[in-house]
């Protein structure tokens, strides 16, 4: 039987202030607002996914690139596939961070949670370098 792994990387442009829980104050909430739009046209590529606060629902504001699923076992193959697109825009992506209070993340998810115990997540010097540049954070999840 041959195994999927189905692995997905995401560049994703958060407010400083978001935190892993549900309560904020009504102040963080308008601090943390910004216009995706804005955003767009300083990093220079276009989101697969944004929102303003109060749109459909939505609490917070965000913005998100990612790339197609790949077949594939081994992170690194998903996470230099996103960096190989991203790269380009790096300076766009510090001059959105700075402007708005956004931190930049890299979450590598994989879509089959079945094999996403078995899948590896490796980073090869090189790969580890070209993320330290973009000052990211990351996040892996099944």
């Amino acid at each position: 039987m041959d195994e999927t792994y189905a692995q997905r990387a995401y560049l994703v442009l958060l407010h400083r202030l978001t935190k892993a829980v549900s309560s904020y104050s009504d102040a963080e909430l308008d601090a943390m607002a910004f216009d995706p739009d804005e955003v767009t046209a300083l990093v220079g590529l276009a989101p697969t996914t944004s929102n303003r606060r109060g749109e459909r629902g939505r609490r917070l504001s965000g913005w998100e690139y990612s790339m197609p699923v790949m077949d594939t076992a081994i992170t690194e193959f998903a996470m230099t596939a996103l960096l190989d697109r991203i790269d380009p825009c790096a300076d766009g992506i510090a001059a959105a961070c700075r402007a708005f209070d956004l931190q930049a993340g890299i979450r590598v998810v994989n879509n089959e949670p079945d094999h996403a115990a078995s899948a590896l997540v490796f980073y090869s010097p090189t790969t580890i370098q070209r993320l330290a540049r973009l000052g990211v954070w990351i996040e892996h999840a099944p």
